[in-house]
């Protein structure tokens, strides 16, 4: 359906910009051992870094970014993310991903990643592209689901026009061409049915 993209922002003044340099930093996670403190933690690891995780809600935490509470906020989404656009529209902020290095050892992590790459002017300010890794979100079906069920459902949604008006700005990669990134879960005969008749084959 849509990229769940993990980055970063740090207000500009703090001279951060990159995983390393939040050694010993407080960073923002978002809620306590969600999703986007798990994988913050594993880059840590694979940073070899001793930052201080702070847990809060996004929109506490972009109080505490602007506030100086906390050095950056790290957060998973679809990009634009809305906590960051909220934080760089506030004050000038830096939002960064990840090293090629730490992108290639959160593949061993997590196989199931993509990369993911967003060109500058993603986010005010933002004037170089950010890199980093994404978990993409599927809709996931009993293996016993009718072939033409699905095979309609999947092209409804991939051929509708009125997608974004309908389901949001995330629905922007909702796209046949996309389905490619899915690496784990087995596609229903019915899907790869409808994605065929789109041009894709993931067979």
């Amino acid at each position: 359906m849509y990229e769940t993209a993990f980055m970063a922002a740090a207000l500009a003044t703090r001279g951060i910009a990159s995983i390393g340099a939040l050694n010993g930093k407080r960073v923002g996670c978002g809620p306590a051992n969600g999703p986007a403190e798990g994988y913050f933690r594993a880059v840590a690891e694979i940073a070899k870094i001793a930052p201080t995780i702070v847990s809060g809600t996004p929109a506490d935490q972009v109080g505490q970014l602007l506030g100086g509470e906390i050095d950056a906020f790290w957060q998973g989404a679809s990009v634009p993310i809305p906590s960051l656009v909220s934080a760089v529209n506030a004050a000038d902020c830096v939002v960064f991903g990840l090293a090629r290095s730490e992108i290639a050892e959160m593949h061993k992590r997590f196989p199931f990643m993509a990369d993911a790459a967003y060109p500058a002017g993603s986010y005010r300010g933002q004037s170089a592209t950010v890199e980093t890794v994404a978990a993409w979100n599927v809709v996931v079906a009993h293996k016993d689901l009718d072939e033409d069920s699905a095979f309609r459902i999947v092209n409804a949604v991939l051929t509708a026009r009125d997608l974004q008006a309908i389901a949001g700005a995330a629905a922007s990669s909702t796209n046949a061409v996309n389905a490619s990134k899915n690496k784990v879960v087995p596609y229903h005969a019915g899907a790869i049915r409808a994605l065929a008749g789109l041009g894709v084959n993931v067979r």
